[in-house]
């Protein structure tokens, strides 16, 4: 399991963690994700040791542009190992929808995707849809229904079906595999 995240990030980790033993071989790589140079070499670094990989950026894509986006993604693809991709998403109009109240929360670290069909997005860029997990329905199956909160929640009865469903299918996680891999 190698886990990458900005310097600060490892630092705090591994002062909370310090007590903790992992389960499986555990590296740390500390790395700022804005010096797009380090951040090549460190995953051909991976690449290079790794036969087959997965990638997961949970939490990453939102607050990266579109040209951060599609740049990560064509900089994962490049390496050979890394074969899958999972990410969580947000689409559709709905995924943006009261985006003013989030900002105050989201000040210091802004959501920066823009693309209301992901899926297409990265697609084009070599990756292609091998698994949707709908986060609303994986919830309920869970028995951990999706939280929303009150008043939402009973103005829900209210609305249309087509906007219901257009919220249900708006997030979730996907992996991709790459395209001829």
């Amino acid at each position: 399991w190698i886990e990458i995240d900005f310097p600060h990030m490892i630092e705090l980790k591994n002062k909370k963690l310090s007590g903790e033993k992992p389960r499986c071989k555990l590296e740390r790589v500390a790395l700022d994700f804005s010096n797009h140079e380090a951040a090549r070499r460190t995953y051909a670094d991976i690449g290079a040791k790794t036969k087959k990989a997965l990638v997961i950026t949970e939490g990453v894509i939102p607050y990266l542009t579109n040209d951060q986006a599609g740049q990560l993604a064509r900089d994962l693809r490049a390496i050979p190992s890394f074969q899958l991709w999972i990410q969580d998403y947000r689409q559709g109009d709905q995924a943006w929808r009261n985006q003013s109240k989030v900002r105050n929360h989201l000040k210091n670290a802004p959501f920066q995707f823009r693309e209301t069909d992901p899926f297409t997005f990265f697609g084009k860029l070599g990756w292609a849809v091998q698994t949707d997990v709908n986060a609303i329905e994986e919830g309920e199956r869970l028995g951990r229904p999706f939280p929303i909160p009150f008043p939402w929640s009973l103005l829900t009865w209210l609305m249309p079906k087509k906007r219901i469903t257009e919220f249900r299918q708006s997030m979730g996680y996907v992996m991709f595999r790459a395209d001829g891999r």
